[in-house]
């Protein structure tokens, strides 16, 4: 078994009708492997060639009994580079009010995020959380939807706590983003990714 799917997803599913013991599972470069029964994420497979025997699936023997008739799961491979590079932008200004000076700022901010899968078992696991399956052009628009609404929630922050106005955000970019960049990190990483 190995992933037939593209390498430019986060996640392929293939689905196994019957775990047959001893039946090899390849996992290719930057790629992880786990298995899910009835939604329950189990064992998880690293680069390489995996032999399915009942020592290397733990978790998977204890929710299935491999001589019943109904042994099937799923495999999602996970690509653990870098999958697309997602635009993301204000299409309305964003203010900021400044108390001290009783200012209001506007800003229009647009930047570019790269995400890879750090942890494949929460990913998959909030995958199947989902009501149902997401394309990879709908994760875009997920994404760059909780990256501003990231933006949005945290303006004020960056603001007082950092000690840039809004015009200052304009001058000072590489200090902006990489305020960003760790707010994004938190927000994104409840996803495993």
């Amino acid at each position: 078994m190995r992933n037939n799917g593209p390498n430019n997803v986060f996640l392929w599913k293939n689905r196994i009708e019957k775990i047959s013991l001893e039946e090899t599972l390849a996992v290719l470069k930057k790629q992880e492997a786990v298995l899910v029964r009835k939604e329950k994420v189990c064992d998880l497979f690293l680069e390489g060639e995996h032999s399915l025997q009942c020592e290397t699936m733990p978790l998977l023997k204890e929710v299935m009994d491999l001589e019943n008739d109904d042994d099937s799961c799923d495999v999602y491979y996970s690509n653990k580079g870098y999958v697309s590079s997602i635009l993301w932008g204000t299409g309305e200004p964003i203010s900021w009010k400044e108390d001290s000076m009783e200012t209001e700022w506007l800003a229009r901010l647009n930047g570019e995020c790269n995400l890879r899968i750090s942890d494949t078992r929460m990913f998959v696991k909030f995958i199947l959380e989902q009501e149902k399956t997401i394309e990879q052009e709908e994760w875009n628009y997920y994404f760059r939807k909780l990256l501003l609404n990231v933006l949005r929630e945290n303006a004020d922050l960056i603001t007082k706590e950092w000690e840039i106005d809004g015009e200052g955000i304009k001058i000072e970019i590489n200090k902006s983003s990489l305020i960003l960049s760790e707010l994004y990190e938190k927000a994104i990483a409840k996803t495993g990714l």
